[in-house]
């Protein structure tokens, strides 16, 4: 399990980058549009179609990371108050929920793929088509899908063996808000 950790935290890295960049290139162009058609009423062509296909980009990619650092919004106030054992029980029952629901919009997001690429479909200005866009969508997906089973099976792990360390290092860091506001 560590060596997939591993693997998934270095593919996680360079994913938060690119979404990073992704972003700084939205808001670029986005400023960009707003002088263009402010100053010299010119818009730019085909901005829409560029940011439409950039979005999914900067939203999807740097979600399992977000998983992997404990930075996303969770309420844990009923498991956190149950005994140990109860709550890895819940927890991979939840993490568990999480893959399965990953993989299947992870199929889904595919199947939306393979009809972009049967039919050409592209956008309506600039014609760039739009398939790579939707196989990114199903990859993170399935990124997310396996980061989740990876912490469903470790949480498992630590219901046989409570004291297991090397299994609790491969969970992110339980934070509080005090933690996020920092």
């Amino acid at each position: 399990m560590a060596v997939v950790d591993r693997i998934l935290r270095a593919v996680e890295a360079v994913l938060v980058w690119i979404a990073a960049a992704t972003t700084a290139v939205i808001l670029a162009l986005a400023t960009a549009e707003i002088l263009a058609r402010g100053l010299f009423n010119a818009p730019i062509r085909g901005q829409l179609d560029l940011i439409t296909l950039a979005m999914p980009f900067a939203a999807i990619l740097g979600i399992s990371r977000a998983l992997t650092r404990n930075a996303h919004v969770r309420m844990p106030l009923v498991v956190d108050a149950l005994p140990q054992r109860a709550r890895h029980i819940v927890e991979a029952a939840g993490m568990g929920l999480g893959a399965f629901i990953c993989a299947v919009l992870s199929i889904g997001a595919y199947q939306f793929f393979e009809r972009a690429l049967a039919y050409s479909d592209n956008t309506p200005d600039l014609r760039i088509p739009t398939w790579p866009v939707k196989l990114m969508i199903s990859a993170s997906l399935a990124l997310l899908a396996v980061r989740f089973a990876l912490y469903a099976l470790v949480h498992l792990r630590l219901v046989r063996d409570p004291a297991d360390a090397a299994a609790e290092a491969l969970l992110p860091a339980h934070r509080t808000l005090e933690d996020v506001t920092e």
